[in-house]
C-alpha cells in the first residue's frame, strides 16, 4: 500500500511538472539545457541520459534514507540501451529501485535526474557493480554482482518503509538494507538467507569446512562487505574436490 501511494504520488508530480512546463515553457528549459550541455560535453551527441524525470526528494517525513549506502552521490558508470557512460555521479534508491544521476552545470548549478530503469542494463556505484538480471519468479531486477572464477553472488537490495508511531516529526522510517542472496556455484543458482542455509548448499565434508570458515570469520551476510564476500567466494572455489563429495 505504501509503495502504491508513492507510485501514484510520482505520477501526479510528473503530471504537474509537465503541466507547468506546458503553461510556462521557460520554467523547465534551463534544467534541460544544463543537462544537455553536460551530456554533450562528457559523452558527445547522444541523448541516452536525457530520458528521465527530474528528481525531487519526497522523503522529508521519513527518518533515515532510502539509498544503497548513503546519501552522497558516488563516482560510477552506467550502461543504457547498450551504450556505456563513464565518469558520472550516481546513487541508488533501493526503496523505489531507481538509479539517480547528479550533474553539474557550467554555471555551478546542480541537478538530479531519475534514469529510466527499463533502459538500464548495468551500472557501477563506487566499487560495486550492478546488473539487471532475471533470476527468480520476480522477473528483471537490479542485482549486485560479485564474481570470481567459478562462482558468483547475486544480491538484490531493498529497504522497507516502516510506520513510526512514536515520533511526531517522522511518520515512517527506512529499515536497514536487506539483501535477497543468490549463489551461482557448480552450475546451479542457490537461494539462501543466512549462514545455516548457505552452509546447506555444500554437501558432506565441504559443508563442515564452510561452517568452520563462517564461524571463524563471524560472518554476517547482511553486513558483509564486498571484500568479505569476495573472500568467501575464493574460499569455496578452492575447496578440494574430495571435500565437495
Amino acid at each position: 500500500m505504501i509503495r502504491n501511494f508513492f507510485c501514484v504520488h510520482n505520477v501526479i508530480m510528473t503530471a504537474l511538472v509537465c503541466l507547468a512546463a506546458c503553461m510556462n515553457p521557460l520554467m523547465a528549459q534551463p534544467d534541460r539545457e544544463t543537462l544537455l550541455a553536460y551530456v554533450m560535453e562528457k559523452h558527445g551527441p547522444d541523448h541516452g541520459l536525457i530520458n528521465g524525470i527530474q528528481y525531487a526528494n519526497r522523503y522529508h517525513r521519513i527518518k533515515e534514507h532510502p539509498f544503497y549506502r548513503g546519501e552522497t552521490f558516488s563516482s560510477g558508470a552506467v550502461t543504457i540501451s547498450g551504450r556505456d557512460y563513464g565518469d558520472v555521479l550516481l546513487n541508488y534508491d533501493i526503496f523505489a529501485q531507481q538509479v539517480i544521476l547528479e550533474y553539474h552545470g557550467r554555471n555551478g548549478g546542480v541537478g538530479k535526474i531519475i534514469l529510466v530503469s527499463e533502459h538500464i542494463d548495468a551500472f557501477r556505484l563506487g566499487g560495486d557493480r550492478f546488473e539487471k538480471l532475471s533470476l527468480t519468479e520476480k522477473g528483471s531486477q537490479f542485482y549486485q554482482v560479485i564474481a570470481t572464477q567459478g562462482a558468483a553472488f547475486y544480491i538484490h537490495w531493498e529497504r522497507q518503509m516502516i510506520p513510526n508511531s512514536n515520533d511526531l516529526k517522522y511518520t515512517y522510517y527506512f529499515s536497514e538494507p536487506r539483501g535477497d542472496f543468490l549463489l551461482d556455484y557448480a552450475g546451479e543458482i542457490h537461494r539462501f538467507s543466512n549462514r545455516s542455509s548457505f552452509q546447506s548448499i555444500f554437501p558432506g565434508n565441504s559443508g563442515k569446512q564452510v561452517r568452520k570458515y563462517l564461524r571463524h570469520h563471524r560472518f554476517n551476510f547482511r553486513k558483509a562487505s564486498t571484500g568479505e564476500l569476495t573472500g568467501l567466494l575464493d574460499f569455496i572455489v578452492r575447496l578440494p574436490q574430495s571435500a565437495r563429495e
